[in-house]
């Protein structure tokens, strides 16, 4: 019989309490592509995968994790003199990971595939607080995430992984603790480990203010600027100006109000406050014509991955008009010679 999860919860200095046994159902991953069909659901998945000679003793762990299309905004924040890079992430449940650990007592845990390799030690970094080091494994890991273009593949995977690992040990981690094994595996990450909407310092795996639940109702039509992926660890790093800290403040103080209040008009201000500052270290083709969809009161705004080469026009979810509107962006953006975009909910 299968044993019962322990959630452990930062905020109750570790200690834990019981909660029953989950079922998972949905789509696999195979090859990197989300394909449906394969098997009827996670749980067949994991049967077919189950390991006998350690089924009394083990159990196999499965989770995922959902990506994002960027963030509404980076900014950089002083607190008690200290510069701390934040962001907000833009959710986005187009894009997902998915992992599954079968663990054995080889000691060795054994990724496929073989290249993920910041999946593999953030396998081993769970195992080793969860006081389970001495377990090995096989982790699978698939995604449907575009990479190098700033959807949060690689932190997507950690999660998903760390997650499953936790499951396999019948634990299910708070979703602090998921953060500091990520950055940790990672050096950065996003905040998609969380269900809320949080201001998240991303190098220190922190969650520095929590906004509430979700943002209010939007559409983006999302678009990649740059086919080519960008690589992020060999972007230059910004050293921005004094004007920009104060701007910055400014701009998490709107953003802020515009959770407070529901209005997608001040989210969508704040975003392409964000993006306008980021455009002058990491330039964006098609970036004024853009803008200018926002002037012309088409879009309400842009929200863009700050390092990758993602964004998305915002729109009202409940504007009478929002199928004319999107229809004219469109039109826009075909005349730019963009003819791939997506659209989705938030």
């Amino acid at each position: 019989m299968r044993k019962p999860y322990t959630y452990i919860n930062v905020a109750t200095n570790g200690k834990s309490r019981s909660k029953g046994s989950q079922s998972f159902a949905g789509n696999l991953f195979h090859g990197g592509h989300l394909t449906s069909g394969a098997y009827r659901s996670l749980a067949d998945f994991s049967k077919n995968f189950m390991t006998p000679a350690y089924e009394s003793r083990f159990q196999t762990g499965i989770d995922k994790c959902d990506s994002h299309h960027g963030e509404w905004i980076q900014l950089v924040i002083v607190i008690l003199g200290e510069l701390i890079k934040v962001l907000v992430t833009c959710s986005c449940s187009m894009f997902k990971s998915l992992a599954l650990f079968i663990p054995d007592s080889s000691g060795l845990v054994k990724v496929i595939p073989h290249d993920r390799l910041k999946s593999k030690t953030a396998a081993e970094l769970t195992l080793k607080k969860l006081g389970k080091a001495g377990l090995g494994g096989t982790l699978f890991v698939w995604d449907n995430i575009p990479l190098r273009i700033g959807c949060g593949s690689s932190t997507s995977n950690l999660i998903a992984v760390i997650r499953a690992v936790a499951n396999a040990c019948g634990y299910i981690l708070d979703p602090a603790i998921i953060a500091t094994i990520a950055v940790e595996a990672e050096k950065y990450s996003d905040s998609t480990m969380f269900n809320e909407v949080v201001l998240f310092a991303f190098q220190k795996g922190e969650v520095l203010e929590v906004f509430g639940p979700k943002v209010p109702e939007m559409k983006i039509l999302g678009i990649n600027t740059d086919s080519r992926g960008i690589e992020t660890n060999l972007m230059r790093r910004p050293v921005y100006s004094k004007k920009e800290l104060y701007d910055f403040q400014e701009i998490l103080s709107l953003f802020r109000h515009g959770m407070k209040i529901s209005s997608s008009e001040y989210i969508a201000r704040a975003a392409t406050w964000s993006a306008l500052i980021n455009q002058r270290y990491h330039p964006k083709r098609h970036f004024d014509d853009l803008i200018k969809i926002i002037e012309d009161q088409i879009a309400l705004g842009l929200q863009i991955s700050h390092s990758g080469s993602v964004l998305g026009l915002i729109f009202n979810s409940k504007d009478p008009e929002l199928t004319t509107k999107m229809n004219h962006a469109i039109e826009r953006l075909k005349a730019m010679g963009i003819n791939s975009y997506r659209t989705f909910n938030v």
